[in-house]
């Protein structure tokens, strides 16, 4: 389910016309950041049944560490979700 929601917003985000290029780049990169790590983490229930939440506490440790070190493009990023949120993407 969530790579059926990444590969919507890669799509959006490569049709955005509105958008910098280099906001475009860094938010294309954010998102094969966030792929890996869902990638990663799927690999990881599926060989370790981790217990629920483990993956989603690495998860907002990463996005909390984003904030932190890239305040303005953390905030570019909820804005695009909260845009894709309101057009029920």
């Amino acid at each position: 389910m969530i790579d059926k929601h990444l590969e919507q917003l890669r799509a959006t985000l490569e049709q955005a016309q509105d958008l910098p290029e280099s906001t475009r780049t860094k938010l294309l990169e954010l998102l094969a950041t966030v792929e890996n790590e869902a990638a990663t983490t799927a690999t990881k229930e599926d060989s370790e049944t981790e217990p629920q939440g483990e993956g989603m506490n690495g998860l907002l440790s990463s996005v909390e560490q984003l904030e932190a070190s890239h305040p303005e493009i953390a905030s570019l990023i909820n804005q695009v979700a909260i845009t894709l949120s309101r057009m029920g993407i």
